[in-house]
C-alpha cells in the first residue's frame, strides 16, 4: 500500500473544501431566515490551492486528490462562493493557528476587539 504524501498546496485545497462545506450550510441557514445572500467570500493564503479551484485542468500533482475534495470547484462554478487571495501577513485567521509576534498581535487585536 502506497501512502501519498500531501503537499502544502493540497492540504490548503482540502481545507478550502471543508470551509466551503461549512459555508454552504451557513448560506442555506441564512436563506432559511429570509436573508438574501447569494454567495460567500472565502480567502486563502495559498495561491496554488486557489489556482486548483479556479482551473479544473488535471495536474500530475493533483490527480490523486479524492473526488470529494473537488466539491469546491462545483460551488465556485455555481458562483456560490467567491475565492480570493489574502497574503499570510494580512490573514487574521492566523491569529488562531500560528505563533504570533507582538506587532502582528497589535494589528489584529485592533480588528478583533475594535480598539
Amino acid at each position: 500500500m502506497e501512502i501519498q504524501k500531501t503537499t502544502h498546496c493540497e492540504a490548503e485545497y482540502m481545507a478550502l473544501t471543508e470551509t466551503t462545506q461549512e459555508a454552504m450550510f451557513l448560506l442555506k441557514l441564512t436563506q432559511d431566515f429570509g436573508l438574501n445572500i447569494q454567495s460567500v467570500p472565502l480567502h486563502g493564503d495559498n495561491q496554488g490551492a486557489i489556482a486548483l479551484v479556479k482551473n479544473p485542468i488535471q495536474h500530475n500533482r493533483s490527480k490523486h486528490i479524492d473526488i470529494k475534495f473537488h466539491f469546491i470547484r462545483e460551488k465556485y462554478n455555481q458562483k456560490l462562493i467567491e475565492i480570493s487571495y489574502i497574503p499570510t501577513g494580512e490573514n487574521i485567521a492566523d491569529v488562531f493557528t500560528k505563533p504570533m509576534t507582538k506587532p502582528k498581535l497589535n494589528t489584529f487585536s485592533k480588528i478583533i476587539f475594535g480598539a
